[in-house]
């Protein structure tokens, strides 16, 4: 998962703040494995590029493999909903930051992704990380 700078989260006193404006330790919204919402530490940025576009990214973004009618989780209301996407819109941004927390998992824009972009198991993928 790579996010960009205007990407934003939900801190811990319940402001939405954006990527370029968080701090390792401070604490975000996750989906746990008991699927329940909580906050984690920003422990440190896999990836973090504050002036990059986009296009320099090529395939690491799992959302680029999303079409349709796949499905996501995302959090609306304190909820966490399971959904069908509807509609895929292409945005060009700058900027872009990967925050690595305890469970791999984070709530960007509202919607849950894992930590690892690369990979197609996240939980493969976050095992091996965790040594580390």
């Amino acid at each position: 998962m790579l996010s960009y700078s205007r990407s934003t989260v939900v801190t811990e006193n319940g402001v939405k703040k954006s990527l370029s404006y968080i701090d390792i330790g401070e604490r975000v919204l996750v989906i746990n494995k008991e699927n329940k919402l909580i906050y984690e530490p920003i422990e440190d940025f896999i990836h973090l590029k504050r002036n990059a576009n986009d296009t320099e990214l090529n395939n690491v973004i799992f959302a680029s493999r999303l079409h349709s009618d796949d499905h996501i989780k995302y959090v609306y209301k304190n909820e966490i909903i399971l959904d069908k996407i509807r509609n895929i819109d292409l945005t060009t941004e700058e900027g872009y930051y990967a925050p690595l927390r305890p469970s791999g998992t984070i709530i960007i824009d509202n919607v849950l992704v894992s930590n690892f972009a690369s990979v197609n198991n996240h939980y493969l993928a976050h095992n091996v990380i965790k040594i580390y």
